[in-house]
């Protein structure tokens, strides 16, 4: 293997386990707005129903942040 030779195996692996976590955040905040438009909510709105900070949902809906989804997914 390439990677492992020079010892970049777990550099490699760490960079597209960060890739694919940012994809799914852009893939929930997707989602998310999506839902949020069609029920004709405002982010802050939301984010009271929620239980997070108007920011929090900006952050989210632009796949940005943390860890989210452990926090909105049992509200919705």
């Amino acid at each position: 293997d390439y990677y492992a030779s020079r010892g970049l195996g777990d550099v490699y692996k760490r960079q597209t386990k960060r890739r694919i976590a940012l994809y799914r955040n852009e893939l929930f905040g997707l989602r998310l707005r999506k839902v949020r438009n069609h029920a004709g909510e405002t982010q802050k709105t939301l984010a009271e129903l929620l239980g997070v900070s108007p920011n929090q949902m900006g952050e989210m809906e632009n796949g940005g942040g943390g860890n989210h989804l452990g926090t909105t997914c049992p509200a919705l």
